[in-house]
């Protein structure tokens, strides 16, 4: 497989690793968590533990840490391990040491703008996530309506032009708005809704969340 790092700020290394291992064995947490199920499952376990565990993906969750130490690290991570992709969850939780600003627009800015100078050094895509705000009720009739959200109606225009893709998830179910596909299996209707893509055009992807594995497919 392609290397990859995770830097996770948010949750600890074993709950990502839990969260793979569910999405790929199909298998709910407290059946891998406490053995609720049947020996031909506990083989199938084993076989992917097995397989995450050669699989060339490295998660660093140190707390709280600045953008110049995860710089710092991408760049080892590249050296060392060869890694071709960076993930970064997420972008708020991140802080700066060496720069100080009067407002914290100002330092994400800083931030999504260092990473993507990081990102054109080393050749290679780091994709960071975003805490984006919540629509609201309104706003969540017009998305049931068929009318997408501009990206300056979510509140982060400002990140805009340092991106060469900007997109978000949309789940209806999340934020309150009623589905009239029929819900089988904890399977909900999702979109990833791409505001801006450098090389080509934006759209909508029509997605599966499975809330029992946490993971998104095709729809």
């Amino acid at each position: 497989g392609v290397p990859i790092v995770f830097f996770s700020v948010e949750m600890p290394a074993f709950f990502i690793f839990q969260r793979f291992l569910m999405n790929i064995s199909r298998l709910k947490k407290n059946e891998i968590l406490y053995g609720a199920h049947n020996e031909s499952d506990r083989m199938e376990i084993e076989k992917k533990v097995r397989k995450l565990i050669k699989t060339p993906a490295f998660i660093d969750d140190t707390p709280a840490p600045s953008v110049e130490k995860i710089s710092e690290k991408v760049r080892d991570f590249v050296k060392s391990q060869k890694v071709k992709c960076v993930f970064i969850d997420y972008l708020q939780l991140i802080r700066s040491d060496r720069m100080r600003f009067d407002n914290r627009k100002d330092e994400l800015l800083y931030m999504a703008e260092s990473l993507k100078s990081l990102s054109v050094q080393l050749d290679i895509p780091i994709v960071s996530t975003c805490q984006s705000r919540r629509i609201n009720r309104s706003q969540g009739d017009r998305v049931r309506m068929g009318e997408r959200l501009s990206i300056q109606e979510k509140g982060e225009d400002f990140l805009l032009p340092t991106a060469d893709i900007y997109c978000s998830v949309f789940r209806p179910d999340h934020v309150g708005i009623s589905i009239k596909e029929k819900i089988v299996d904890n399977v909900f209707p999702a979109e990833l809704i791409v505001y801006k893509q450098s090389r080509g055009e934006g759209g909508v992807i029509n997605l599966k969340f499975n809330k029992d594995y946490w993971c998104f497919d095709e729809a």
